[in-house]
């Protein structure tokens, strides 16, 4: 009888499975067993994760609900989960993070504070010179001085004090009356008080008038008598009045050369502002990048050295300080990873012996 030995070293043709024959090359490949194999592996899988979520449907609490249900979003059946790292970073952020290197962007956000100090102490001689119409022309100037403490923030305005604006000026208030009769016949102060400008304010002044007319009647005869003397005294007059016409021209004239002069200061003076208030925003908008990217780094560091060091909760924190603290207390020895805390008692010289750890039922002994 021949081993199986010499018959498995013995040649043999290797199995091929037989291809699509030519004429129904029109149907595809023909299915080879390893194709059917993986077609029946998928197809298990599929009623076994069908199977599994029919039973979870069938233990589901009716009543069970969290705020997740409400918040999240399917697209295509497809469920669609936002989080905070899935937004998108801005250029000059991604940039930064690429460097991975929190020592540049420290030392670029002190170079950066120091930029910004000196346009501080070169802007802030200048602000009291700032009309509130050239500020207001663009929305960063002011939001730069506002940064950058120079001028106040806006106050907030309250509902309250809003809404007393629109009341007028004496606002809400409770007047308690004795009867219906008393409230009929009262009126209010605001009523009494005519606006300016108004019908009422109008016939309240009539009476004045009616005063400052009866006065003028009576003066107006002194007035003639007045005017026959002035005119006497015109012809003398004449030629002081073409002397002095002379000089306000001349005045007038020069108060427009300064006024001229003076808009090209002005001009001269909010270019150069114009300037110093952009450089200004610029930094502060790139010292703000620089501190968000560190922040970042930071968090993204401290999550990797969690990982690795298998987490730092506060107790094993507060483990370390008491290692560490023992450790200085007893002359440990700094080692490769920190100070190393020598375990055990010490002999008559001075060494620390080698702790032995035994089972539970060998220290009962």
């Amino acid at each position: 009888m021949e081993s199986s030995s010499l018959r498995n070293a013995v040649h043999r043709r290797q199995h091929k499975e037989r291809g699509q024959l030519n004429r129904r090359k029109n149907l595809g490949l023909l299915e080879k067993h390893k194709d059917y194999v993986e077609r029946a592996r998928d197809y298990n899988s599929k009623k076994e994760r069908l199977k599994r979520l029919g039973q979870k449907a069938m233990d589901k609490n009716e009543d069970e609900f969290y705020f997740g249900m409400i918040k999240s979003r399917t697209e295509g059946g497809v469920h669609i989960a936002s989080r905070e790292t899935s937004q998108v970073l801005p250029r000059d952020e991604v940039a930064l993070l690429k460097t991975q290197d929190s020592a540049y962007i420290v030392t670029q956000i002190r170079a950066e504070k120091k930029r910004i100090e000196g346009l501080v102490q070169r802007i802030a001689p200048m602000v009291s010179d700032m009309r509130s119409e050239w500020l207001d022309a663009r929305e960063e100037r002011r939001k730069a001085l506002r940064i950058a403490g120079l001028i106040a923030a806006e106050p907030r305005t309250s509902k309250r004090s809003t809404m007393a604006d629109t009341l007028g000026l004496g606002g809400r208030r409770t007047v308690w009356v004795d009867g219906v009769e008393a409230l009929r016949a009262y009126t209010p102060l605001s009523s009494e008080l005519p606006l300016l400008g108004s019908p009422a304010a109008a016939a309240s002044s009539a009476p004045k008038a009616r005063r400052v007319g009866s006065i003028k009647g009576q003066d107006d005869e002194e007035e003639e008598e007045e005017e026959e003397n002035a005119a006497m005294s015109d012809d003398v007059a004449s030629g002081v009045e073409s002397d002095e016409a002379s000089a306000s021209t001349a005045s007038r004239a020069a108060k427009k050369a300064d006024q001229d002069a003076r808009a090209a200061d002005r001009k001269t003076f909010e270019k150069h502002a114009s300037a110093l208030l952009a450089e200004l925003q610029a930094r502060q908008v790139r010292l703000k990048t620089l501190e968000s990217v560190l922040s970042k780094l930071s968090t993204v560091r401290a999550l990797i050295s969690t990982s690795k060091n298998g987490g730092t909760s506060a107790r094993k924190v507060r483990a370390k300080e008491a290692n560490a603290r023992e450790a200085v207390a007893a002359g440990g020895v700094a080692g490769k990873h920190g100070l190393s805390l020598a375990t055990g008692a010490e002999d008559d010289n001075g060494k620390s012996s080698r702790s032995i750890w035994r089972w539970s039922k060998e220290r009962k002994r």
